[in-house]
């Protein structure tokens, strides 16, 4: 439902609106018993992404359903669930169990919680991982989103296989099946083009709704729940300088409109945050975000620098390896992996779009790509991997500058 938003013109007599009054809390804004709302609602969703979207569509369909407002910044503006390859991991999926894996709940949350070092509750990573195969089967069953088995690869951390994912191995179709729904349903106004800009809050600092532009006119919403789903921070350099200073320069492949706005609005009424050193790391071919999939490396492939060595063990987690990479003279690296790994990750949307790009050079020899990437041959022909081989007599290799 769109259009329930209709604001009143300054001179629109004894129906005009209170003037605005404020106090802070902190330097977060107080609302007045007067202050006027344009909008009054059960849930304000702000953002539309992935999370925005499942935490709109559960509110608005649990138990009947609750009144729901999402606003979104720009619907044209690719975000974080659109980006990536949206690969989903689940325990004792149906489509895991026809694959002949063996799997539950409780591996996979020891699986993450080995992984962050325990830092997750254990209670909420063991409830997620016990509900992971009824989310699956939702996005089948409930959203017809068409979502298969993904068995190419072996993840980092994972000791089974079990990420699920659109045949096209890209976000895209699953988003915009979640779009159609969503917008669907009863109970839910959605509200493009309004980017939601600071919470208000009550006497006692409790958040009762928040702020957006429309138009350029600011607009008040009125919520006994206020979701903050508006992504992270990654491209506000300036907050990447505080929090993650080694990738404060480094090119920017996720979403463009991550500017960590809710989460200065929660750091505004004085709510602590934690983790804020995180982030996924990624090689990256192009500035554009081109990049490759995990599993050329994770698989056997190897990675050299401009000098034609190896400079760290390829089996560490992918995202910690960005940080290597750029350590490298020039940031410079070449991924090499041969024919094999090439037919297992081939089918996947990041390494299509890669090779169309003209991002993966095909060579046949360890010399054709020594030439090719500038490499001293005689070093670069001595780093090939113990456990792979890289050049067999009937291998094709794939070469990339990363």
């Amino acid at each position: 439902m769109l259009g329930l938003y209709l604001r009143r013109g300054p001179n629109d007599g004894d129906n005009a609106r209170p003037s605005r009054r404020r106090r802070r809390c902190g330097t977060g804004v107080l609302t007045s018993p007067d202050l006027a709302w344009d909008i009054e609602t059960d849930v304000v969703v702000v953002g539309s992404g992935g999370a925005g979207l499942m935490a709109a569509g559960t509110a608005a369909t649990v138990e009947g359903g609750v009144d729901v407002v999402r606003l979104e910044k720009d619907s044209s503006d690719p975000f974080t669930s659109v980006i990536t390859s949206s690969f989903i991991p689940a325990a004792w999926t149906r489509l895991q169990r026809a694959a002949g894996v063996e799997d539950s709940p409780e591996i996979m949350a020891g699986d993450i919680l080995r992984k962050n070092g325990h830092k997750s509750d254990q209670d909420v990573t063991l409830e997620l991982c016990r509900r992971s195969a009824e989310m699956i089967h939702w996005f089948i069953d409930g959203l017809e989103v068409d979502l298969e088995f993904a068995p190419e690869v072996t993840w980092f951390g994972h000791t089974n296989k079990r990420k699920h994912s659109h045949p096209t191995r890209i976000g895209v179709p699953i988003i915009d099946r979640m779009r159609t729904y969503f917008t669907s349903l009863e109970h839910t106004t959605y509200l493009d083009n309004t980017p939601g800009t600071g919470l208000l809050v009550d006497e006692d600092c409790t958040v009762i709704g928040v702020t957006a532009d429309q138009n350029g006119a600011e607009l008040r919403i009125r919520a006994k729940k206020v979701a903050l789903t508006t992504g992270s921070f990654n491209a506000n350099r300036a907050m990447l300088r505080v929090y993650i200073p080694e990738m404060a320069d480094a090119p920017n492949i996720g979403a463009k409109s991550n500017m960590g706005e809710g989460i200065r609005w929660g750091m505004d009424i004085g709510d602590a945050v934690d983790q804020m050193t995180g982030y996924q790391g990624r090689d990256c071919i192009f500035e554009d975000g081109t990049r490759l999939t995990p599993g050329v490396i994770n698989e056997g492939g190897i990675a050299v620098n401009k000098t034609g060595k190896r400079f760290v063990n390829e089996e560490k987690d992918y995202s910690q390896l960005a940080a290597v990479y750029r350590a490298q003279p020039d940031g410079f690296a070449v991924f090499i992996w041969d024919e094999r790994i090439q037919r297992m990750t081939e089918n996947m949307h990041v390494l299509k779009e890669s090779m169309h790009k003209g991002g993966i050079q095909i060579c046949d020899t360890l010399a054709e790509i020594a030439s090719h990437f500038g490499l001293p041959e005689n070093v670069f022909k001595t780093q090939s991997r113990p456990t792979t081989s890289v050049c067999g007599p009937e291998m094709t290799l794939r070469a990339e500058r990363s």
